[in-house]
């Protein structure tokens, strides 16, 4: 499975990388800023995004809102936003009502991850 995180904490986001790496299978890429992970998508976009929700400059709504509007083949298989924001019901909400497919609290633990990639195999496999 190729996955996209794109999160302006860069320990975060090589956490995230790592734990990924111990669980095999993946090939994971890790962008520390919303505009150059938008680039990453670019015509091949990845199977799973994590998506953080709040970042400087382009949010992941924005970005979210960005993928929407391209053909469906040139959006991921399945996109996870995660935030720390305590109002996780309304996030989710409106994440979800612009094509995200869950929305998950921070910090993601180990565990939480490969829940994550088992539920993203599930769904992808849901959309063939």
């Amino acid at each position: 499975m190729n996955i996209l995180v794109i999160d302006d904490d860069p320990a975060y986001i090589s956490l995230i990388g790592r734990a990924f790496d111990r669980l095999g299978g993946h090939s994971t890429v890790l962008a520390v800023d919303s505009a150059s992970g938008l680039e990453m998508i670019g015509d091949t976009p990845p199977d799973l995004l994590i998506l953080d929700w709040l970042m400087p400059r382009m949010s992941g709504v924005d970005i979210l809102m960005e993928l929407e509007r391209r053909p469906r083949s040139r959006r991921p298989g399945y996109v996870v936003m995660i935030t720390a924001a305590p109002d996780i019901d309304l996030l989710r909400a409106i994440a979800l009502e612009i094509g995200a497919d869950e929305v998950v609290s921070k910090p993601l633990t180990e565990p939480m991850v490969a829940e994550l990639a088992e539920r993203a195999r599930a769904g992808l496999a849901l959309q063939a």
